[in-house]
């Protein structure tokens, strides 16, 4: 059947026909689609019904159909997962050597591991451990023996150093070194406070000062300080070390002077305000410093100077407390080094004298965490000094001292540091 170009209508109205015939459409979409203009291209042939645009240009989604009335239903979600309703344990699915993930697993994750055999330096024996890679060096002594090995192994390290350093031959240029210059008790009293006293700043200017001022004070330091007046002040007028002047030392060797008259000593004095069951010194050297001052007070009759405070820091201030736990490690313990004059203090009690040195050592020996020093830190470190010397927690403070004044320790690695017994701590 041949189609005139000329009446176009009635080919398509053919088509129309023979097309509803087969699908059975309604008679009332056969009328629209009938009275529409076919021949239009800017406007869609399409059934009044709603389009959901979004959803036909969303990539996943269902090819539309123009005269289906439900609304258009996405294959997959593009922002959830199409997985089980599983707890998934995220951590360990991103960490290193664990097993693969499978996405409708619910078991457990768990790590890949295999025993490996290692030394280890603190108590000298093979030891056998499960983890994912062999452990090498002192990384991983914590985790083969525990906290337990580490003070070990540490400990033996200490005691070389304590028996290549803590010899009497070995004190100069600590500041020590003048107490040894008297003989008796009284006299090694004073000069022990007053050269513990002026222990900061640079080695050779500690040792400067204090030997220029006991050039000054004589024989007996106990003599020169019980009978001080005012011809003696006017001697160390002129003296002067970094922050402190001669006035600050008159001051003191005038309070000594009261302290001498009515204890007789230092040490009496000291243990007038010492209770055994103190956890530490710090309360006995609170109230040492205290007292010290109020008879500032009452002598001179002013508030206490700052140049008398900074020869006294007294702990209730959160100083470190240098100079003074120096001082009384000098007088409490008995060894080639220190003196033991004191006889009714424990030992146990005494806190370590921290100064940069040994602070510096600390830090790579991982005894304490604090970035400042204080009085804080200074107990972090005891502590950490009590698990390896609970009776004597600061036995090594003047071998590990040594390392830093003698050997001019500095923290970085030399070629003179392959010899220190630390290397392996430095390293790591």
């Amino acid at each position: 059947m041949s189609t005139s170009i000329e009446h176009p209508e009635s080919s398509i109205e053919h088509r129309l026909a023979s097309l509803l015939a087969t699908r059975v459409a309604p008679l009332h979409l056969s009328r629209k689609l009938y009275k529409s203009n076919l021949f239009m291209q800017n406007k869609a042939n399409l059934p009044n019904n709603k389009m959901n645009v979004t959803a036909l240009l969303t990539m996943g989604y269902e090819v539309f159909r123009p005269f289906s009335r439900r609304k258009n239903k996405p294959k997959q979600s593009q922002n959830k997962a199409n997985l089980l309703n599983a707890q998934m344990n995220v951590t360990k699915v991103l960490t290193k050597d664990y097993e693969n993930v499978r996405l409708y697993s619910r078991r457990e994750n768990k790590p890949n591991q295999t025993q490996f055999q290692t030394f280890c330096w603190g108590c000298r024996t093979e030891k056998i451990m499960s983890c994912s890679k062999p452990l090498t060096g002192l990384n991983g002594l914590s985790s083969i023996c525990g906290a337990k090995c580490q003070q070990n192994k540490l400990r033996n390290i200490l005691e070389k150093l304590y028996k290549k350093y803590n010899r009497c031959n070995l004190i100069k240029p600590d500041p020590l070194q003048f107490v040894y210059r008297y003989k008796s008790k009284a006299d090694r009293e004073i000069a022990a406070l007053l050269s513990a006293s002026l222990a900061y700043g640079r080695v050779r200017q500690i040792e400067k000062a204090i030997d220029l001022l006991f050039s000054i004070i004589g024989k007996s330091p106990c003599e020169f300080t019980i009978h001080f007046n005012s011809t003696k002040r006017k001697i160390l007028k002129k003296f002067k070390h970094r922050f402190n002047t001669g006035d600050d030392i008159c001051d003191l060797l005038s309070t000594l002077k009261i302290v001498l008259k009515r204890y007789g000593s230092i040490e009496k004095f000291f243990v007038e305000g010492y209770n055994p069951n103190d956890k530490n010194i710090i309360p006995a050297l609170t109230n040492f410093c205290d007292r010290l001052y109020k008879i500032y007070q009452e002598y001179f009759g002013r508030p206490v100077s700052s140049g008398f405070r900074y020869l006294l820091a007294n702990p209730a201030n959160g100083s470190v407390c240098k100079r003074l736990n120096m001082f009384l490690r000098w007088m409490v313990r008995s060894d080639d080094v220190d003196t033991g004059l004191w006889r009714t203090i424990d030992k146990s009690k005494l806190l370590v004298p921290v100064d940069t040195h040994i602070a510096r050592l600390c830090k790579i020996l991982a005894l304490y965490s604090r970035k400042t020093l204080s009085l804080k830190t200074a107990l972090e470190i005891t502590e950490s000094f009590k698990k390896i010397s609970p009776a004597d927690p600061v036995k090594y403070d003047f071998a590990l001292s040594r390392i830093g004044i003698i050997e001019n320790c500095t923290g970085k690695i030399r070629k003179e540091c392959e010899a220190c017994e630390l290397i392996r701590f430095c390293k790591t």
